[in-house]
């Protein structure tokens, strides 16, 4: 389990680096830039020190929130963590990503019913949002609701398929009903994607059960 938790703590940080520096640097003030590089620096509570700064500055900053609850998740505060994934959705209602995240939470306590609703959330509010459609699809799978799963994967690769979680998620879903060829053949797909780096020793892992 902690293994996990450290590459969902890893898919967080990923996500905010999909998520948030589609902004240009000259829409960055000098203490967002301290508040972001202290977050990357491993220094979360630092950064959200700063981040409470300005929120009070700036008022409703959803994504200031969201990076604040990263640094949360990272420090293992995950009701902190929880309570600004919260508070960025009522600043931005409209954006799929605090939902989403919220949902990652609660898949990495085996609360699977709880994360498909929010990532139910996160993909009402954005129905072209890759990632959530693919980790619902994960959650379908380890419930054993294996067709509804792997049709929201391969939603999820419609949309987007440099996701090395995408070709995990396949060799998990063919591993669970038997076809550990196939289940071998996307579990080596995922090599070269994106955030693959990040779960490579979990690809690893599964790849001594199925590739034989």
């Amino acid at each position: 389990m902690r293994l996990f938790k450290k590459h969902l703590a890893n898919t967080f940080f990923l996500l905010l680096l999909v998520m948030l520096f589609s902004c240009s640097e000259s829409e960055l003030d000098p203490r967002m830039e301290k508040f972001r590089e202290l977050g990357r620096e491993g220094m979360h509570k630092e950064s959200n020190e700063i981040g409470r700064e300005l929120i009070q500055r700036d008022g409703e900053n959803g994504r200031v929130a969201f990076m604040m609850s990263d640094n949360f998740l990272e420090m293992g505060m995950e009701d902190s963590g929880l309570h600004y994934l919260d508070l960025a959705i009522s600043f931005e209602p409209e954006w799929p990503g605090p939902y989403n995240n919220k949902g990652l939470v609660f898949q990495g306590n085996d609360e699977h019913d709880k994360a498909i609703e929010a990532f139910d959330k996160a993909i009402e509010v954005d129905p072209r949002f890759p990632y959530s459609y693919n980790n619902r699809g994960y959650s379908k799978i380890l419930l054993g609701q294996f067709k509804e799963g792997m049709k929201d994967v391969l939603k999820s690769e419609e949309l987007d398929d440099d996701n090395a979680y995408i070709y995990r998620n396949k060799a998990i879903f063919y591993e669970k009903t038997g076809k550990l060829s196939n289940a071998c053949k996307w579990l080596r797909k995922a090599y070269g994607k994106r955030f693959y780096d990040q779960i490579e020793s979990q690809l690893e892992f599964i790849e001594l059960r199925v590739c034989k």
